[in-house]
């Protein structure tokens, strides 16, 4: 299915693969994709420019998902921010709640689980 909009969606996470495979499924799903490889450039780069999207792994280097997510709703209150962590800790993902996300996605994930969850962050 094609997205309906052309949703600006930035993908922060450490691992290589993780970003290429986001970028490219999302892409083919009509969303306008950037990607960062650390917490830091993550945080430049939604100073920058605005997206309607944030998918964020918690633990990166230079910067962790949380710091992300609070920088990220600090700087725009309407970003739908979607946490992504192999770490299954319950603290993890009750801070992200707490600072606002509106999804949480355990790895390893199936693509189907981030499409569904883009698109609830679409309709929001």
């Amino acid at each position: 299915m094609i997205a309906q909009t052309t949703a600006r969606i930035l993908i922060a996470d450490d691992e290589p693969g993780i970003r290429e495979l986001l970028e490219m499924e999302l892409g083919m799903h009509g969303y306008t994709v950037t990607t960062a490889v650390n917490g830091q450039e993550a945080i430049e780069k939604l100073k920058k420019d605005r997206y309607e999207i944030l998918i964020c792994d918690i633990k990166m280097p230079k910067a962790t998902g949380i710091q992300v997510l609070k920088e990220a709703k600090k700087n725009d209150p309407d970003i739908q921010v979607i946490m992504m962590t192999g770490y299954g800790e319950e603290s993890n993902y009750n801070d992200s709640i707490h600072f606002g996300a509106i999804g949480f996605i355990s790895k390893p994930f199936h693509i189907d689980e981030v499409l569904s969850a883009v698109e609830k962050a679409v309709k929001k």
